[in-house]
């Protein structure tokens, strides 16, 4: 069974599922990431990168990101806590299929709402997102409202520091992007204009840096940042 993580499952929501941006294939195999990895090799996927995280691959052009944990959870109880219940929301509920014209499954809407959620401000914390990750929050809740658990999404937002910047980004949707967008999430206009704000700026990114370079350029936005 392979859940599509993120865009390319996200795609769907939009209108034209194939005009939505794609980067990576990040997909998620339950308990067979090592199967996942050796059946990609002998298919001729070549290795780029493994951490504890996820393995990185790349097949006939397509960059693939095999995950074996959805979250960089070391460094707290926190974050391990946060992984630990991804891990068992993903199994709670059925995953469905992406289309008719696939066996690509995608995860239940309230894990990917979490997810999203999680994922969006990650980047947004280190060195921005761009308007499409937007888009993307907006068409999901949009879609999904009635099969999201909003109590528990408060309840995980508002533990793990992310409600505000869910308030913000769903202020963004409803007030620039012409979404009308009615979920139990409360508006945010203190952080609404600073958030958009920095969407649009340019800001360096540390995901295509290694090493060193990927330290300094994180610093940097981290300085550069603070506020966030």
């Amino acid at each position: 069974d392979t859940v599509v993580l993120k865009g390319l499952g996200l795609g769907e929501y939009y209108p034209i599922p194939k005009q939505r941006e794609c980067g990576d294939f990040d997909c998620y195999l339950f308990d067979n990431y090592q199967k996942g990895i050796d059946c990609a090799k002998a298919n001729g996927a070549t290795i780029s990168h493994i951490d504890y995280k996820h393995a990185q691959l790349s097949y006939k052009g397509l960059n693939i990101e095999i995950h074996k944990y959805f979250t960089s959870f070391r460094g707290g109880k926190s974050k391990h806590a946060f992984e630990q219940m991804l891990n068992s929301l993903i199994r709670k509920y059925p995953c469905m299929c992406i289309s008719k014209e696939s066996n690509i499954l995608q995860a239940n809407p309230t894990f990917n709402a979490i997810f999203i959620i999680y994922h969006t401000l990650f980047h947004f914390l280190f060195e921005s997102v761009k308007l499409r990750h937007i888009m993307d929050w907006g068409l999901l809740v949009k879609a999904e409202r009635d099969k999201i658990d909003w109590q528990l999404f408060n309840r995980v937002c508002e533990e793990h520091k992310m409600l505000k910047f869910a308030e913000a980004i769903t202020s963004i949707c409803n007030d620039y992007l012409g979404f009308d967008i009615d979920i139990p999430i409360k508006t945010n206009i203190e952080y609404r204009d600073k958030v958009l704000l920095d969407i649009m700026s340019i800001t360096d990114g540390v995901s295509n840096k290694l090493g060193w370079s990927r330290r300094i350029q994180l610093l940097k936005n981290t300085y550069k940042s603070r506020w966030k």
